[in-house]
């Protein structure tokens, strides 16, 4: 827990929320000061001798001399820094685009196939990313591969389910060059991070050669990204190929790189996301607000607090009662349900009780049994809600909800828009999470509505209403608002590209052949996703051209269509496209030292 990454966050990071309340100190240290002289001074006064004095005393000596003072002052202490609102973490941002960027690198030299790790080295290594990428909370991922030659499996994207089938294909057999050449993956790492921050590079390989070493020195000494390496293989048993770890430790040393050996649990994938996550936050400027950490002080209080029991010191009942009250971790919160009937249903129920029929004399104790029942429920709910309502805010009761992962609930009970419309988010609701942004008419709400309105397909509205935000920052800039002017910039270009794509789809498919039926523009009541029609094209329309290798990958259009018809089989896709990547890589290269 408490690695390198935690100590630089908490290094860069620790500041008191509400500074103003360490000002409480200065009193409290002056009364502690003056009670403990005056209990000095009545001690001094005494004429007895220091022998008699001692034997004639009664009540605690030496270090238990004054300790209700004592204890009372650490109490004061701690209560009065769990009010300053110590932190160095913010609450984590309910929505993807604000996460760290990640791009995995795996090698599939041959040397991936040795068998010191069960099944073998390339399979354990396939796991552990499946597992990395189920377990992250959001973000994108991309995924390079590289054995004598680079090529990108999957570009940057938030969708989990892409790499299941590419991952479980990675074999060295797919690759079109043999070797070990990790460096050839840098030019790639660059062009996916170009515009992301706080991002991480995670290697999974069994070695390095030393050049491959020396790039990677050189490119990660000027980048602001983070290289992580997982070492894939058991240095106690025997292999052909042994886990060359010294110059994994060589380049972790070299590259200011984070080194972890491949374990049999998912500890080293825990730690592979703590690793992220502290980068993220050490390199951006979040928006996010900070977290309160100092109410984890309230456990060691409350154990101090049990001390006042011993026999002789001062319990005050009300404060024991106030201390018990607030340590119990109370459940989730629950609605009470209306249980009583209306009138004409009472009267039905009494009605049917009165009758000779036996089932209907069953069915009436048994209504009447569940009504009973019900109304225990309801009355112990509403002792135990009002319990949570005396002693905690709406807001704090939506705290503990979205702790809880309850965010549907934690949204009922939240009573600031921004945060109602973030736990709104949270549970898929993105019709009331716009609703809410909305009627706080704050820049960072206004963000948050945009995406609401892109996850509900309502790209031409949150494209809209990004247009105008950015066009408002800008007409009165701030400096605090800077990296959000970034985020909005960078979530409007990704709305427009898609009305952009959905429109160029469209426009492909009107017209092009006889037979087809014209496309209807989306209903009323549908959302609008783009500025023109959006209708599948048949397969008929794409044609069957000869295409190279350059015409292809020179065309995005080509491209797609190309990519559409590939084999279904990922290995083989993967091995098609990757050899395709490598020849044009050969033409241009040709054509360059022509």
């Amino acid at each position: 827990m408490f690695d390198s990454s935690f100590l630089s966050l908490l290094w860069a990071n620790f500041h008191f929320i509400r500074p103003w309340a360490l000002c409480l100190l200065l009193p409290l240290a002056l009364i502690v000061y003056i009670r403990w002289h005056r209990n000095e001074a009545a001690q001094s006064q005494q004429v007895l001798p220091e022998h008699l004095r001692k034997a004639l005393t009664v009540g605690e000596q030496g270090w238990r001399k004054l300790l209700p003072l004592k204890l009372l002052t650490v109490l004061m202490m701690m209560g009065i820094i769990v009010s300053a609102g110590p932190t160095w973490n913010r609450y984590e941002s309910p929505f993807n685009e604000d996460k760290a960027a990640l791009v995995v690198l795996v090698d599939l030299s041959q040397s991936m196939l040795e068998k010191d790790v069960a099944p073998n080295r390339l399979i354990r290594a396939q796991h552990k990313i499946l597992d990395l990428i189920e377990l992250r909370s959001g973000g994108k991922t991309g995924l390079i591969a590289y054995a004598g030659s680079a090529h990108v499996v999957a570009p940057l994207t938030e969708d989990k389910q892409v790499f299941t089938p590419f991952v479980s294909a990675l074999a060295p057999e797919i690759m079109p060059v043999e070797g070990k050449q990790a460096q050839e993956a840098l030019t790639l790492v660059d062009t996916l991070l170009a515009d992301e921050v706080g991002a991480s590079v995670i290697l999974f390989t069994d070695g390095m050669v030393p050049n491959a070493i020396d790039a990677y020195e050189a490119y990660f000494e000027h980048s602001a990204h983070q290289l992580l390496i997982l070492g894939v293989g058991n240095s106690n048993r025997e292999a052909t190929i042994p886990l060359d770890v010294r110059s994994l430790e060589t380049l972790a040393s070299k590259a200011n790189a984070s080194l972890q050996l491949v374990t049999v649990d998912n500890q080293d994938v825990q730690w592979l996301i703590r690793k992220i996550d502290r980068h993220m936050q050490i390199s951006t400027d979040s928006i996010m607000p900070w977290k309160d950490m100092g109410y984890y002080l309230l456990f060691p209080m409350a154990l101090l607090l049990l001390l006042w029991f011993r026999k002789g010191w001062l319990v005050h009942w009300g404060l024991v009662l106030i201390v018990c009250g607030s340590s119990v971790v109370a459940p989730s919160p629950a609605y009470a349900a209306t249980s009583s009937l209306p009138q004409d249903e009472s009267a039905s129920v009494k009605a049917q009780a009165s009758t000779p029929d036996t089932d209907s004399d069953l069915q009436a104790s048994e209504s009447s049994e569940l009504a009973s029942q019900e109304l225990k429920t309801d009355v112990w709910q509403n002792i135990h809600q009002a319990w949570l309502d005396f002693w905690f805010t709406p807001d704090q009761q939506g705290d503990r909800a979205f702790h809880q992962q309850e965010y549907f609930q934690a949204a009922q009970y939240y009573q600031d828009p921004l945060r109602k419309g973030i736990a709104y988010y949270y549970a898929a609701q993105y019709k009331a999470a716009q609703i809410s942004f909305m009627q706080q008419p704050s820049h960072l709400s206004l963000f948050y509505a945009g995406s609401a309105l892109a996850r509900q397909r309502e790209y031409i509205a949150a494209r809209n209403l990004l247009r105008d935000l950015i066009n408002e920052m800008d007409k009165s800039p701030l400096e605090s608002e800077v990296q959000l002017r970034a985020d909005v910039a960078h979530n409007l270009a990704a709305v427009q590209a898609i009305i952009d794509e959905i429109n160029r789809f469209s426009e492909s498919q009107q017209g092009t052949t006889d037979g087809l039926e014209e496309s209807t523009e989306l209903g009323k009541d549908e959302p609008l996703t783009s500025d023109g029609f959006e209708e599948i094209a048949p397969e008929e329309v794409l044609g069957k051209d000869t295409l190279n290798a350059r015409e292809i990958l020179g065309s995005e259009e080509l491209a797609n269509k190309w990519l559409s018809r590939v084999e279904a089989d990922p290995k083989r896709f993967l091995q098609a496209k990757f050899y395709l990547q490598r020849q044009l890589q050969l033409q241009q290269k040709q054509d360059e030292a022509q």
